[in-house]
């Protein structure tokens, strides 16, 4: 019997170890929050093409990211802007408005944070 129960405790902290990276690797922001760089790289593979900008946590806990279309190079001229309100829940799923009227870019955008966002991979 001991040797069962020394089995079933050691599968039981194996099963839970890899629910804990399943959802590390899934949602991060559940288990270490949402920061500024890793709302913006979520944001811009939302966007898709060569885009910069940055996020800032508001008051009311909701944030605010700025878009920056980059031209080809050689062209010193930017792209597309805007500026989008982003609600993020605590799972780190967002949902952002485009608060200007006119832009090209999509006037509403959501999605998840993602581990490649968290080590900011494709940057």
């Amino acid at each position: 019997m001991g040797v069962r129960r020394g089995t079933a405790f050691f599968l039981l902290v194996a099963i839970l170890c890899l629910i804990a990276i399943v959802i590390i690797c899934i949602r991060p922001a559940r288990v270490v929050g949402v920061s500024s760089d890793t709302l913006s790289h979520s944001l811009q593979k939302a966007v898709g093409g060569e885009m910069s900008g940055s996020c800032e946590e508001r008051e009311d806990g909701d944030w605010t990211c700025k878009r920056v279309g980059m031209r080809p190079k050689g062209d010193s001229s930017f792209g597309p802007t805007a500026t989008y309100e982003v609600d993020v829940s605590g799972w780190g799923c967002w949902e952002g408005t485009r608060v200007q009227e006119k832009s090209s870019l999509p006037p509403r955008l959501d999605g998840c944070i993602t581990i490649f966002d968290l080590i900011r991979y494709g940057d």
